[in-house]
């Protein structure tokens, strides 16, 4: 009898946010600025950090806390948030913490229920109502915010000077003021927004078929190793072990 086939596992990413529906998986010891949730649909997840291991139904990573991920053997949800109210409101956390099971279910069930509509808003809304925190309201654009958005959407641009310079000159502001804008109107840094841009377009690109070396020099990246690195501090894996996998699908979005 034929093994049964399973629907591929998605990576949906938005400059800033991403999530995960698919198998378990193993990631050794990792970092990065953004939270992380990550919640078993078909039993518990385990990830570790250095002084304890955690085994629960849903597990919240705070920003920077070092953890490794060990979930081979269950269907999992990952959702990853650099947005400023969900870092916000896990400010002052240094370990992972055990979400409720009712409530990390719920997550789960909403994300996977709603996944091919769902904005980085419906994410860190899920994650905070479960957290008992505010959820802020969407707000409407400033003008300059969204024509800085329309520039970086056209990425890859030969930007003249620093990205952030170039934008802040077209838009009339300084830069301090444009960087405390944004973060204010779309609740990441643009910075980050920026990075997970080029990590966003470079991984759209591999999984259309480019060469990591030809899609990391594509967007400014140093070289394909400069990419690697920088992927798997954001995800706690390689590029190589999503893009070379025909099980995973990679799906870029854009809407907020």
């Amino acid at each position: 009898m034929a093994a049964p086939t399973h629907p591929p596992a998605q990576l949906h990413l938005w400059p800033g946010w991403a999530v995960y529906v698919g198998p378990g998986r193993r990631a050794t010891f990792h970092r990065h600025l953004a939270v992380e949730v990550v919640i078993g649909v078909s039993g518990a997840v385990e990830l570790a950090e250095d002084q304890a291991t955690h085994s629960c139904v849903g597990v919240l990573v705070p920003s920077q806390v070092p953890h490794s991920v060990n979930t081979p053997d269950t269907t999992i949800v990952v959702v990853w948030s650099e947005s400023l109210a969900l870092r916000q409101a896990t400010k002052g956390l240094a370990t992972l913490q055990c979400l409720n099971c009712r409530r990390a279910s719920d997550i789960a069930g909403k994300i996977t229920a709603q996944l091919t509509s769902l904005t980085p808003h419906d994410l860190d809304r899920f994650i905070l109502e479960s957290l008992d925190k505010p959820v802020p309201n969407p707000v409407t654009l400033d003008k300059r915010v969204e024509q800085s958005l329309e520039t970086i959407s056209t990425w890859p641009f030969a930007p003249t000077r620093s990205v952030i310079t170039q934008l802040a000159d077209e838009v009339q502001l300084s830069p301090s003021r444009l960087r405390h804008l944004f973060q204010a109107q779309v609740g990441v840094s643009l910075k980050s927004y920026l990075q997970w841009k080029r990590l966003l377009l470079t991984a759209q690109r591999a999984a259309q078929g480019a060469s990591l070396t030809e899609a990391a020099h594509t967007l400014d990246f140093a070289d394909s190793a400069h990419f690697s690195r920088v992927f798997r501090d954001s995800f706690g894996l390689t590029p190589s072990e999503i893009f070379r996998s025909q099980f995973i699908q990679v799906i870029a979005r854009e809407n907020f």
